[in-house]
């Protein structure tokens, strides 16, 4: 009867439509994805948790069948809309669209689903300037005792490189999931817009109890590569606002952009650092106030249950998992094993066994989960031994502390069903106490009654956070897409430019070209993430120079041949590097043999020419006092090196070891 009624509204529609104009047709057209977007991308938009069944984008949606252009009851699409069905009804979990919103999507399905042609978004460029001015304007309308506790995170270079506003939804989604899982605060606060483009966002740091003990502002500005000083001469008006945020707020970095966040927050040391986890699983079970010991030995069944399986998709051996209750919900410890020989095997050993790892899932005060990998003796790792756990799933198949399990546990705890149980009730005469293990080992009911429970807790709280359950993982997704290169527009936006300025600025500078900025120039030119990030503080220093004076040093580079051997023109310095080597004086030198140098005494050996040593890059001392050296350009490039001795040289320029960073 319901889609009878559908069908009778889309006809009476279709009356007035018919004699509409093409305009006419756009219009409803983008009608319909104003109600995709508002009540569907967050699932199905190209960053959305559930792309692999269905996508919002036009093509995709009747190459796949998922509209029937003209025939809106042939639609899958359109009958999820409606389904008496939860389980299949669209908007997942959500109440049913109103309907004059069926209707509109409806009637463009029967108009042939003619494209929206979403426009380009309005990417008006925020400068520098704007920004600042609106992270200034937030400040000042807090109270002076609440300023130095507000920091914000930054999308403005995303919004500037042209990423979509479903994009950036997305990112703002990941970022309330990872700070409100690196939160000891009872409630999940999500980050807040401060300006009309949504792409700058402010925190409290008191909601996530970020300021108790060690400021963890503190430790994030400690690891953020991308620090901007204003500098320049030309920068007076921004370094002064930049300098006035930075006494209101008491800090150095008032902001950071939120890809570099979610990419590194997400990984220790950061992720250990800002959720304060202590060294050893016991530190942890004490402030958790859970007594894993005395549960196992005089609780079993009452406060720890436990369960043992074969499968557990991480592992090619056993896995045991166990649950406590604990002080903000539950404590799941699982025991990893490189073997299932022995002590190793829990069907035969389920009360003895002898693990070499594991995974502890443990409930933060808001709901969420937080995750911690030990060894053996509980020692807390900041990866896994891949020959005992591997994630399959990943690009990067190592266990990671909290990122690869933020990225597995999309719906809080995995489901499994124990199998040692069976095993133990089959047994008649066990080498074990029997009865114990079965008060351990409990039945599938009881233990999918937690899980259930557990679930529930992890789902309200993950949906408070604006992000969807199950699906697609965002954390993770926007971890992998920090790691990939760089187009123009995304590095120009990055150092707060347009990109046809910062191409101008790598066309007329070499040393811009000579820190590896000159692929940008090309028609698809990218710069790799961990060139820009290690150069970032050059480049900024010298796209801010307004006359491209500020320039480094063009060190000559000698020409580099694997395998072959190296040519040290300096006799007296060739001996001393084979002696260090322990090879024989006239033994050939390789390339590879100079990156394994780390240290060099070379004091008293009348040395000239330093020739050569520019290939030593792991170099981290270098003593040639005493020596008839005048040239360090040979050195100039060691950034591994920290301690060196020149006196009683002939050097009259030392200018060319400004490079080095220590």
């Amino acid at each position: 009867m319901k889609i009878k009624k559908y069908i009778l509204l889309i006809g009476l529609g279709l009356v007035v439509l018919g004699s509409r104009s093409a305009d006419a047709q756009g219009n409803l057209a983008r009608q319909a994805y104003a109600i995709f977007q508002q009540n569907c991308l967050n699932c199905h938009g190209e960053h959305g948790a559930y792309t692999e069944n269905l996508i919002i984008q036009h093509t995709a949606l009747i190459e796949t069948g998922a509209v029937v252009p003209g025939k809106p009851i042939e639609s899958e699409l359109y009958k999820r809309l409606f389904t008496e069905d939860e389980a299949k009804r669209m908007p997942l979990g959500q109440p049913r669209l109103p309907p004059a919103a069926i209707l509109t999507i409806g009637n463009w399905i029967q108009a042939g689903a003619p494209d929206w042609q979403t426009p380009e978004r309005d990417t008006d460029f925020i400068t520098p300037t704007e920004m600042l001015a609106s992270i200034e304007k937030h400040v000042n309308s807090l109270s002076p005792f609440d300023r130095p506790f507000a920091r914000y995170f930054t999308l403005t270079h995303l919004y500037n490189a042209g990423e979509s506003s479903e994009a950036l939804h997305a990112y703002q989604r990941a970022l309330s999931k990872l700070v409100n899982s690196l939160s000891w605060g009872r409630e999940v606060i999500k980050p807040q817009p401060i300006d009309l483009e949504e792409t700058i966002f402010y925190i409290d740091l008191r909601d996530y109890e970020w300021e108790i003990g060690t400021n963890r502002w503190t430790l994030i500005e400690a690891e953020y590569p991308y620090k901007v000083e204003f500098s320049a001469p030309t920068q007076t008006a921004l370094r002064e606002r930049f300098t006035n945020l930075r006494e209101a707020m008491d800090c150095e970095v008032p902001f950071v952009h939120i890809d570099w966040f979610i990419a590194t927050a997400a990984l220790p040391p950061l992720y250990h650092d800002i959720l304060a986890l202590p060294e050893t699983d016991w530190e942890l079970e004490a402030r958790l106030e859970v007594n894993v010991v005395e549960n196992i030995r005089n609780a079993p069944g009452k406060r720890v249950w436990r369960a043992g399986f074969n499968d557990s998709g991480v592992s090619n051996h056993n896995r045991v998992v166990e649950r406590h209750t604990s002080r903000y919900g539950a404590y799941w410890k699982s025991y990893d094993f490189a073997g299932s020989v022995g002590t190793q095997n829990v069907f035969t050993h389920p009360l003895s066994f002898e693990h070499d790892g594991g995974e502890i899932i443990f409930n933060l005060p808001n709901g969420l989960q937080a995750y911690y990998l030990v060894d053996a003796g509980g020692n807390r790792l900041d990866a896994a031994p891949i020959k005992i756990v591997r994630n399959p799933a990943a690009s990067d198949p190592t266990v990671r502390n909290g990122l690869s399990c933020i990225g597995c546990h999309t719906e809080g705890m995995k489901v499994f069903e124990d199998e040692v149980r069976g095993v133990v009730e089959q047994n008649p005469n066990p080498p074990f106490s029997k009865d114990r293990a079965l008060r351990l080992y409990v039945g599938k009911a009881e233990m999918d009654a937690f899980l259930a429970e557990d679930t529930a807790r992890y789902r309200q709280a993950l949906e408070k956070t604006g992000d969807v359950f199950g699906g697609v993982e965002p954390v993770q997704r926007f971890h992998e897409a920090f790691q990939r290169p760089l187009d123009a527009a995304h590095a120009a936006a990055s150092v707060g430019l347009e990109m046809a300025a910062l191409l101008q600025k790598v066309r007329e500078n070499a040393s811009l070209k000579n820190l590896g900025l000159g692929v940008l120039t090309g028609a698809s030119g990218s710069v790799k993430r961990d060139t820009w990030t290690s150069n970032f503080n050059d480049i900024v220093a010298m796209l801010s120079s307004p006359d491209s004076t500020v320039s480094k040093p063009i060190v000559p580079r000698t020409e580099r041949i694997p395998g072959t051997s190296v040519y040290i023109p300096d006799a007296n310095l060739r001996i001393i590097i084979t002696e260090t080597l322990g090879k024989a004086p006239d033994a050939s030198i390789t390339v590879e043999e100079m990156e394994g140098l780390e240290g060099l005494d070379a004091h008293h050996r009348d040395i000239e020419n330093l020739a050569g040593l520019e290939l030593a890059t792991n170099l981290t001392y270098l003593i040639i006092n005493n020596n008839n050296i005048s040239d360090l350009s040979p050195i100039a490039g060691l950034i591994n090196l920290h301690r060196i001795r020149l006196s009683d040289n002939v050097i009259s320029d030392l200018s060319v070891l400004s490079n080095l960073q220590r």
